[in-house]
Protein backbone atom coordinates (compact mmCIF):
# COMPACT_ATOMS: atom_id res chain seq x y z
CA UNK A 1 0.00 0.00 0.00
CA UNK A 2 0.91 3.23 -0.55
CA UNK A 3 -0.03 5.07 2.53
CA UNK A 4 1.55 7.73 4.88
CA UNK A 5 3.82 6.96 7.64
CA UNK A 6 2.77 5.77 11.11
CA UNK A 7 -0.42 4.78 9.27
CA UNK A 8 -0.09 1.45 8.54
CA UNK A 9 0.09 -0.53 11.68
CA UNK A 10 -3.44 1.16 12.43
CA UNK A 11 -4.36 -0.18 9.03
CA UNK A 12 -2.83 -3.56 9.74
CA UNK A 13 -4.82 -3.51 13.03
CA UNK A 14 -8.25 -2.55 11.55
CA UNK A 15 -8.30 -5.00 9.12
CA UNK A 16 -6.95 -7.66 11.28
CA UNK A 17 -9.89 -6.73 13.59
CA UNK A 18 -12.37 -7.80 11.16
CA UNK A 19 -10.86 -10.72 9.10
CA UNK A 20 -10.60 -14.43 9.62
CA UNK A 21 -7.25 -14.46 8.57
CA UNK A 22 -4.35 -12.98 10.48
CA UNK A 23 -3.34 -9.39 8.94
CA UNK A 24 0.14 -7.63 10.35
CA UNK A 25 2.36 -5.30 9.22
CA UNK A 26 5.60 -6.26 7.60
CA UNK A 27 8.39 -6.13 10.20
CA UNK A 28 12.06 -7.71 9.45
CA UNK A 29 11.36 -10.85 11.48
CA UNK A 30 7.91 -11.64 10.22
CA UNK A 31 7.50 -15.23 8.43
CA UNK A 32 5.99 -15.60 5.26
CA UNK A 33 3.18 -18.12 5.35
CA UNK A 34 0.06 -19.27 4.81
CA UNK A 35 -3.14 -17.40 6.37
CA UNK A 36 -1.26 -14.49 6.79
CA UNK A 37 -1.81 -10.77 5.00
CA UNK A 38 1.08 -8.81 5.21
CA UNK A 39 0.96 -4.82 4.93
CA UNK A 40 3.93 -3.00 3.65
CA UNK A 41 5.42 -1.03 6.56
CA UNK A 42 5.00 2.94 5.49
CA UNK A 43 8.30 4.28 4.46
CA UNK A 44 9.85 0.83 3.79
CA UNK A 45 9.65 -1.80 0.65
CA UNK A 46 9.24 -4.22 1.33
CA UNK A 47 11.90 -7.17 0.17
CA UNK A 48 11.97 -10.66 1.06
CA UNK A 49 15.13 -13.25 2.20
CA UNK A 50 15.46 -17.23 2.67
CA UNK A 51 16.80 -18.14 6.08
CA UNK A 52 17.11 -21.84 7.05
CA UNK A 53 14.38 -22.56 4.39
CA UNK A 54 12.06 -19.94 5.86
CA UNK A 55 10.96 -16.80 3.69
CA UNK A 56 10.77 -13.96 5.64
CA UNK A 57 9.78 -10.02 5.08
CA UNK A 58 12.57 -7.87 4.90
CA UNK A 59 12.19 -4.07 5.24
CA UNK A 60 14.55 -1.83 2.87
CA UNK A 61 14.97 1.93 2.60
CA UNK A 62 14.25 3.96 -1.05
CA UNK A 63 17.81 3.76 -1.88
CA UNK A 64 16.83 3.77 -5.73
CA UNK A 65 14.72 7.06 -4.66
CA UNK A 66 10.87 5.50 -6.30
CA UNK A 67 8.45 7.85 -6.19
CA UNK A 68 6.04 4.96 -4.57
CA UNK A 69 7.78 4.37 -1.10
CA UNK A 70 6.80 0.93 -0.61
CA UNK A 71 7.07 0.39 -4.42
CA UNK A 72 5.07 -2.80 -5.72
CA UNK A 73 7.87 -3.27 -8.29
CA UNK A 74 10.26 -3.28 -5.33
CA UNK A 75 8.51 -6.01 -3.86
CA UNK A 76 7.81 -8.47 -6.89
CA UNK A 77 11.11 -8.50 -8.28
CA UNK A 78 12.16 -9.52 -4.60
CA UNK A 79 10.00 -12.39 -4.28
CA UNK A 80 11.69 -13.53 -7.63
CA UNK A 81 15.13 -14.15 -6.08
CA UNK A 82 13.26 -16.17 -3.37
CA UNK A 83 10.59 -17.46 -3.54
CA UNK A 84 9.35 -20.30 -6.77
CA UNK A 85 7.15 -18.26 -9.21
CA UNK A 86 4.95 -21.07 -9.74
CA UNK A 87 3.82 -20.87 -6.31
CA UNK A 88 2.88 -16.81 -6.38
CA UNK A 89 -0.71 -16.14 -6.89
CA UNK A 90 0.04 -11.83 -7.46
CA UNK A 91 -2.89 -9.74 -7.44
CA UNK A 92 -2.37 -6.06 -8.50
CA UNK A 93 -5.24 -3.87 -6.97
CA UNK A 94 -6.58 -0.30 -7.32
CA UNK A 95 -3.82 2.18 -7.88
CA UNK A 96 -2.55 5.33 -9.21
CA UNK A 97 0.30 4.99 -11.76
CA UNK A 98 2.05 1.80 -12.67
CA UNK A 99 3.83 0.73 -10.11
CA UNK A 100 3.67 -2.71 -9.96
CA UNK A 101 3.03 -3.49 -14.09
CA UNK A 102 7.04 -4.17 -14.22
CA UNK A 103 7.20 -6.42 -11.74
CA UNK A 104 3.60 -8.45 -12.52
CA UNK A 105 5.18 -8.83 -16.24
CA UNK A 106 8.36 -10.63 -14.91
CA UNK A 107 6.08 -12.83 -12.29
CA UNK A 108 3.56 -14.08 -14.98
CA UNK A 109 6.79 -14.84 -17.50
CA UNK A 110 8.17 -16.77 -15.14
CA UNK A 111 5.21 -19.23 -14.22
CA UNK A 112 3.58 -17.00 -10.97
CA UNK A 113 -0.56 -16.78 -11.40
CA UNK A 114 -0.98 -13.20 -12.15
CA UNK A 115 -4.71 -11.49 -11.35
CA UNK A 116 -5.47 -7.87 -12.04
CA UNK A 117 -8.15 -6.08 -10.43
CA UNK A 118 -10.74 -4.96 -12.70
CA UNK A 119 -11.93 -1.87 -13.90
CA UNK A 120 -15.42 -2.70 -12.16
CA UNK A 121 -14.45 -2.42 -8.49
CA UNK A 122 -10.97 -0.60 -8.90
CA UNK A 123 -11.39 2.48 -7.61
CA UNK A 124 -8.46 4.06 -9.38
CA UNK A 125 -7.77 1.73 -12.35
CA UNK A 126 -4.08 3.18 -12.86
CA UNK A 127 -1.92 -0.05 -11.48
CA UNK A 128 -4.16 -2.80 -12.38
CA UNK A 129 -4.93 -1.30 -16.12
CA UNK A 130 -1.17 -0.97 -16.51
CA UNK A 131 -0.39 -4.51 -15.26
CA UNK A 132 -3.05 -6.37 -17.34
CA UNK A 133 -2.37 -4.22 -20.29
CA UNK A 134 1.73 -4.99 -20.75
CA UNK A 135 0.74 -8.55 -20.45
CA UNK A 136 1.68 -9.26 -16.52
CA UNK A 137 -1.72 -10.26 -15.72
CA UNK A 138 -3.33 -13.43 -16.88
CA UNK A 139 -6.64 -12.10 -15.96
CA UNK A 140 -8.50 -9.36 -14.97
CA UNK A 141 -11.35 -9.83 -12.25
CA UNK A 142 -13.78 -8.09 -9.86
CA UNK A 143 -12.47 -8.16 -6.40
CA UNK A 144 -15.87 -8.06 -4.84
CA UNK A 145 -17.09 -7.71 -1.42
CA UNK A 146 -17.53 -11.37 -0.91
CA UNK A 147 -13.92 -12.26 -0.80
CA UNK A 148 -14.53 -15.82 0.30
CA UNK A 149 -16.18 -16.86 -3.25
CA UNK A 150 -13.02 -15.47 -5.23
CA UNK A 151 -10.74 -16.71 -2.84
CA UNK A 152 -12.34 -20.65 -3.79
CA UNK A 153 -11.93 -19.47 -7.11
CA UNK A 154 -8.17 -19.06 -6.58
CA UNK A 155 -8.04 -21.96 -4.51
CA UNK A 156 -6.72 -20.66 -1.67
CA UNK A 157 -7.44 -21.73 1.48
CA UNK A 158 -9.60 -19.99 3.53
CA UNK A 159 -11.39 -21.51 6.89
Amino acid sequence: QHMPANFTAKFASRLNSISKLEVVEADNSQPVVSGYFIIAKSGWHLHFRNKEGMVYCKLVPNSKNRFFVPSVDEMFFSALEVMDPKKILAIELTGIGDDGADGMVELRKRGAYTIAESEETAIVYGMPKEAYERGGAIKKTSISRDCKRNFKIWRIKWD
